[in-house]
C-alpha cells in the first residue's frame, strides 16, 4: 500500500510539474513571439552583450513587468528571452527598459530618449548614472572586414563600439569622450570645482565606476 501511495504521489508531482511548466509557457506566449537564434556563419565574434543567458527584470511600455532569462543582441539592438522549454523569443510589445541582474552585462538599460542625432527612441542605452545630468553608455556591434596577418583575404568580424553621453535636464544629448578636457567642457558651469575634484580623486576616465563617481559629484553641485 505504501509503494502504491508513493507511486501515486510521485506521479501527481510529475503531472503538477508538467502542468506548471505548460502554464508558464502559455504565459510567456502572451507577451512573447517566437524567433530564430541569430546565426553568424563565416563571421567571427558574438553579436550578444554576453553569450550567457542572464536573469533580468523587463518593463514593457504598457507597464507590464516580467522576469526572464535574456540575451541582448548588440548587432540589431534586440532583447531575446528563453522560454521554459528552451525556445528563443522576442517581446511582442515594446520594451521600455530592462535590468540585467547578473554577469558582466549587469545594469539598467533604457530607451525612449530623444536622441535623433545618435539613435532613435527605440535605441537602448545603459544608464550608468540617473541623476539631473545623466550618464548613458551606448554599446553596439557591427560586422567589419578584418585583415589578419598573412591572411589571403579579410575575415568578417563582429566588432564593438562604445560611446558615452551626458543628458541634461532638458533632454539634450552631448557625446562624452572619456578624457579630462572633454569632461571639463561638458561640466563648464562648475569647471573650477570639478577640476579640483579631479586633481584630488585620481579619476580613471576609462573606468565606468569612476565616471559614475564623477557624475555623482557634479550632480551634487547643479
Amino acid at each position: 500500500m505504501r509503494i502504491k501511495n508513493l507511486i501515486l504521489t510521485t506521479g501527481w508531482l510529475c503531472c503538477a510539474a508538467v502542468s506548471a511548466s505548460a502554464q508558464q509557457i502559455a504565459i510567456q506566449n502572451q507577451y512573447g513571439k517566437y524567433a530564430s537564434e541569430k546565426t553568424t556563419i563565416n563571421v567571427s565574434g558574438s553579436p550578444y552583450l554576453t553569450d550567457d543567458w542572464a536573469a533580468a527584470t523587463i518593463k514593457m511600455k504598457s507597464g507590464l513587468m516580467v522576469k526572464e532569462k535574456v540575451k541582448y543582441d548588440l548587432l540589431d539592438d534586440i532583447l531575446y528571452f528563453k522560454t521554459t522549454d528552451g525556445k528563443f523569443m522576442t517581446f511582442a510589445e515594446p520594451v521600455s527598459e530592462f535590468r540585467i541582474e547578473e554577469g558582466s552585462g549587469a545594469g539598467l538599460y533604457r530607451n525612449n530618449y530623444d536622441n535623433s542625432r545618435f539613435g532613435s527612441k527605440t535605441t537602448f542605452y545603459q544608464v550608468l548614472f540617473d541623476g539631473k545630468v545623466k550618464l548613458l553608455k551606448r554599446m553596439n556591434k557591427g560586422v567589419n572586414d578584418v585583415m589578419e596577418y598573412n591572411a589571403a583575404s579579410p575575415t568578417k568580424t563582429i566588432t564593438q563600439k562604445v560611446r558615452y553621453y551626458a543628458v541634461s535636464v532638458d533632454g539634450t544629448f552631448v557625446e562624452v569622450k572619456p578624457a579630462k578636457k572633454d569632461i571639463l567642457n561638458i561640466m563648464n558651469a562648475k569647471k573650477v570645482e570639478v577640476d579640483k575634484f579631479l586633481s584630488s580623486s585620481h579619476i580613471d576616465f576609462k573606468a565606468d565606476a569612476d565616471l559614475v563617481t564623477l557624475f555623482t559629484y557634479y550632480n551634487s553641485l547643479v
